[in-house]
């Protein structure tokens, strides 16, 4: 749905900018379907696909450290929350309740919303992506959610919940295969507030949170 919504847009005219990796272990990503389409690629980790319309028309698919800066930047953009919002509530309106989908905005609002500060909103948008990512065993969608709501616990002071879900997340990510950080650049930074207070408590927090279980993770984190 993403790859088709991408192109419509661009069709109408509003340039598009699809993030995401090129291949997604468990689903066929959104590169995988403009690959097959027969859109070309740039080499450098930045595929520019198209032009579709015209020449100033691209959807362009960011991979590994491209996908992550260019993603930071955008945080920085007052008009990236509204947009986001109204993303979500398009994707709520035409999509079937419980769509995985619904799983990935969740989690983008609650990336931004907690970079500009509103703690409570981000932890209810991360616990209702990470509830939504476990009914349908999106384990990568679960491990994004505990990352974010580790961010918030690390934010709040809260260092054994803190180390307990980012070591949950970053067992996942190992098993899966997803990246080869322990935790998304966004939430390192908070991480760290509570990791240099006191780094022996925090990574034996870690070493506990990589022995959980997913739903004990998800238990965990559930505010």
């Amino acid at each position: 749905l993403t790859a088709l919504l991408a192109l419509l847009l661009a069709q109408e005219g509003v340039k598009v900018l699809v993030h995401g990796p090129m291949l997604d272990a468990g689903r066929v990503s959104t590169a995988e379907i403009f690959h097959d389409l027969g859109l070309p690629f740039a080499g450098g980790g930045l595929g520019l696909i198209g032009p579709l319309v015209a020449d100033d028309i691209r959807v362009v698919v960011l991979t590994g450290e491209a996908d992550r800066l260019l993603l930071a930047r955008s945080l920085l953009a007052g008009e990236a929350e509204a947009l986001t919002r109204e993303a979500l509530e398009m994707r709520r309106s035409v999509l079937p309740k419980g769509h995985s989908d619904l799983a990935v905005s969740l989690n983008n609002l609650g990336l931004i919303v907690k970079r500009r500060g509103h703690l409570d909103e981000a932890e209810l948008t991360f616990g209702a992506s990470l509830q939504l990512s476990g009914t349908l065993g999106l384990e990568g969608g679960v491990a994004d959610a505990l990352e974010g709501l580790s961010a918030i616990a690390a934010a709040r002071g809260e260092l054994e919940r803190a180390g307990l879900m980012s070591g949950a997340a970053e067992a996942l990510r190992k098993r899966l295969g997803f990246y080869e950080v322990p935790a998304f650049v966004f939430h390192e930074r908070y991480l760290d507030v509570v990791r240099h207070k006191d780094s022996a408590a925090f990574a034996r927090a870690q070493d506990r949170g990589r022995e959980l279980t997913v739903a004990e993770a998800i238990a965990l984190a559930t505010p």
